[in-house]
């Protein structure tokens, strides 16, 4: 289903960059196609002036919350790391998932984080550990990646700045979760 959605997206807009979906399915968030789901990620800082927080949301093709996550990343001063360590911690978390994953679909804000778990360029060193990390799940996962605008994040950008915002680590899975999941 997802291989017919990129060659229609293909066909419509001739070659898509691995990494960006066409400005229309970027603006806003969309489901993600039948049997998978879909992590949004985000990091906040602002260059050390207040804490770092990094939050994310993992939905259903129904728009059903399965899990989300919010923390503080404490005086860390660079969004950069701290989007790298949201999708990090979202990709962890992914293991904690009633039934598994199989399926993903990821998105967030950061284009450098994106490109750089989308195997190039080579991310810079104060990222690469978290980048390393999550690249160990993405071979165990069928897993695609994009950059999406603000406006199709907002569930993640709002859960990263409460993490910023709390000195506690949130952590919430559903366990109403209805058969395997993608």
């Amino acid at each position: 289903l997802l291989e017919e959605f990129f060659w229609e997206q293909f066909e419509e807009y001739g070659q898509l960059e691995a990494y960006r979906f066409p400005r229309e399915h970027r603006c806003e968030w969309q489901p993600p196609p039948e049997g998978w789901l879909k992590l949004n990620f985000s990091g906040k800082a602002r260059d050390g002036v207040s804490p770092a927080g990094c939050g994310g949301i993992l939905r259903d093709e129904y728009e059903d919350v399965i899990a989300t996550y919010s923390c503080s990343l404490g005086e860390l001063g660079d969004a950069m790391v701290a989007n790298a360590e949201a999708l990090r911690m979202g990709m962890r978390l992914l293991e904690d998932v009633p039934g598994g994953v199989k399926q993903l679909v990821v998105e967030g804000t950061d284009l450098s984080v994106v490109r750089w778990v989308s195997t190039w360029p080579e991310p810079p060193e104060k990222v690469k550990e978290a980048v390393d990390d999550i690249l160990e799940v993405v071979e165990r996962i069928e897993t695609v990646i994009y950059h999406v605008y603000e406006k199709a994040n907002e569930a993640a950008i709002a859960l990263a700045e409460e993490g910023a915002t709390s000195q506690d680590r949130r952590v919430w899975i559903s366990s109403e979760i209805s058969g395997e999941m993608g």
